[in-house]
């Protein structure tokens, strides 16, 4: 195999990694507001959004956190959760964006093995 082959299967390799880190990630996103923790899965985000759609929440709205632990809120608070979700899921597709870009501008194998600590088997 040559360099630039070595090179470019390190690559297409590190690509598929990079998808796959992101992917689970992604799947298992969390967030801190208020010292609690939520999930910022899509599922979790999907209902917080649902619920911000409305002019009022009832009283004694709560939203439950990664713990199962009913956290009393209100719109401000379940705000501060979709608020801090999105941040989290901004800076992961941002890591994953330049991560692509590193991988793809990568001159060297050696340049990968700094990325993904991935070496192309000989």
């Amino acid at each position: 195999m040559t360099a630039e082959q070595e090179l470019e299967a390190g690559k297409r390799a590190q690509i598929e990694a990079n998808k796959m880190n992101y992917a689970l990630q992604y799947a298992s996103l969390t967030v801190e507001v208020g010292g609690k923790t939520y999930q910022a899965d899509s599922n979790s985000i999907e209902q917080i959004i649902k619920n911000l759609s409305f002019t009022n929440l009832p009283d004694g709205f709560y939203w439950v956190d990664s713990s199962n632990e009913r956290v009393a809120t209100d719109k401000a608070g379940l705000q501060a959760i979709a608020d801090a979700a999105l941040l989290a899921r901004f800076n992961l597709f941002k890591q994953f964006q330049e991560t692509r870009i590193a991988i793809n501008n990568a001159t060297s194998v050696d340049e990968l093995g700094d990325l993904l600590d991935y070496r192309p088997e000989e």
